[in-house]
């Protein structure tokens, strides 16, 4: 009699699978059911312009709404499509990690736990951003570099993949080196004289090649702005707004695993992985405190960060960590359900929750009326968020003109070249840019038109004003 050879272990068991799959199913209802938000929009312009680089962000996130859209159309699913699978590739590269960091299969499945019970990433990952494929190849390169520092010299070529990769969806992915360049320098020396190190180099290099000379050509225009650009807070002190930052930031990440994923490398500091992932983590850290302390901290540019401490806090090990690891993630999926209530409720039950959703096909079918031929008008407003918003209402059949400094539209429609065309100016009052004073400043003849005004129960939700446009100026407008 013959015996079957036994079956390999799966590299992912079940359970990792069904807790992936499960998000990936919820992200995807709320990808088709919230509609699309304002810098989705700016993204989804950008896909019908293509550049080697834009005034934001690198290509990719670009790229990867092109290429969806292509597919399968231009619904708002289409459009989240990528950040669907790349969420759902994170998770399981963070549990690949973890095992390969010394975890058992239980450890690394109580990393896959922690990631989903981060509110911002189990419910604001199916949002379309450049965060959401770099968080992954963050992870793939953190992964691929400690297997070569451990002795699997030819993961220093997948690491180049995966950094170039990274680069091209956001710069700050360059944040994953410096702790990385002086780990290797204190305790892997050898690691220099591996050729397979500088062909990584090389790959990541000729990977991010077309946007360095994209940033070239235009003067590094991508930096410039950054600097350049209104800040997100007030500066009242740097100590203040550091600690309005880190405040807002643990309530992304829910308040108790959040502390816990920045203090677990921390913990863990006296074990290879544990210097490692502090190493890794710590550049961001630094780096969003100091952005915090100028007022220019958004709360989510901790992520890398936290996603680092995610395999720290799988391997810290105690009888008194492990309760607090149960609360953490208690107290995380607690947010995380209460964030999906509003959104799936929250609309509902209070129309203008979110408001930059409100009012475009009103506004559309308006245009229609007004400028029925899109050769014969371009449309102006008075920010990019507008302007995306306009340019994915109309499906982009309109040139669509944010004359302003801090929109990537200025790259194909910059507005000296309609200088003389007739418009129609499209924006919301609330916005500063104009302050009432949109016709004086950008024509030579207008005449104001009867406002679009989105109403509720309650009251109007939002107004947008129409103004006919003859002779535009196509000054640069500043923003207050």
């Amino acid at each position: 009699m013959t015996t079957s050879p036994p079956h390999a272990p799966s590299p992912f068991p079940r359970r990792l699978i069904v807790i992936v799959t499960g998000f990936a199913l919820l992200r995807v209802a709320l990808a088709a059911t919230v509609p699309i938000l304002d810098d989705e929009a700016y993204y989804w312009a950008w896909s019908r312009h293509l550049s080697l680089g834009y005034l934001d962000h690198p290509p990719a996130i670009a790229t990867l709404v092109y290429a969806s859209t292509q597919l399968f159309g231009d619904g708002a699913l289409a459009i989240r499509l990528p950040s669907i699978l790349f969420a759902a590739g994170t998770a399981i590269a963070v549990y690949g990690f973890t095992r390969s960091l010394g975890g058992d299969e239980r450890t690394a499945y109580a990393s896959a736990l922690f990631l989903h019970a981060l509110p911002v990433v189990a419910t604001a990952s199916f949002l379309t951003a450049p965060d959401t494929p770099m968080l992954f190849f963050w992870v793939l390169t953190a992964w691929a570099i400690w297997r070569a520092l451990n002795g699997q010299s030819r993961s220093w070529i997948t690491a180049g993949l995966t950094f170039g990769a990274g680069l091209l969806c956001k710069y700050s992915m360059g944040l994953l080196i410096p702790g990385m360049a002086v780990l290797g320098l204190a305790r892997y020396r050898g690691a220099l004289r591996d050729g397979h190190l500088y062909v990584g180099l090389a790959i990541a290099g000729i990977l991010f090649a077309p946007n360095l000379l994209w940033l070239t050509a235009n003067e590094f225009a991508t930096v410039r702005y950054v600097y350049g650009r209104a800040l997100w807070m007030a500066p009242i002190h740097p100590v203040a707004n550091a600690a309005a930052l880190v405040a807002a930031s643990l309530l992304y990440l829910s308040p108790v695993l959040g502390v816990l994923l920045l203090a677990a490398p921390g913990a863990i500091r006296r074990t290879p992985p544990g210097a490692y992932l502090l190493a890794a983590a710590l550049p961001t850290i630094v780096a969003v405190l100091q952005a915090a302390a100028s007022g220019r901290g958004k709360p989510h540019y901790i992520l890398p960060a936290a996603i680092l401490g995610i395999p720290a806090l799988a391997l810290w090990t105690g009888h008194r960590i492990e309760t607090w690891k149960r609360l953490g993630l208690i107290v995380g999926f607690s947010f995380t359900v209460v964030a999906l209530a509003a959104l799936s409720v929250g609309p509902i039950l209070a129309p203008g929750m979110i408001r930059e959703t409100i009012g475009w096909a009103e506004v559309r079918e308006r245009i229609r009326q007004v400028a029925p031929d899109p050769a014969a008008t371009v449309l102006v407003t008075g920010s990019y968020q507008s302007a995306g918003q306009i340019a994915y209402a109309t499906r982009d059949r309109y040139v669509v003109l944010s004359p302003t400094r801090e929109s990537a539209f200025g790259q194909w429609a910059p507005p000296v070249r309609y200088r003389g065309r007739a418009a129609l100016i499209v924006y919301d009052p609330a916005t500063p840019l104009f302050q009432g004073q949109a016709g004086r400043l950008l024509c030579n003849r207008h005449e104001i038109l009867d406002p679009v005004v989105i109403p509720s129960p309650r009251g109007p939700i939002r107004t947008f004003a129409f103004i006919r446009c003859e002779g535009l100026r196509a000054a640069e407008l500043h923003r207050p």
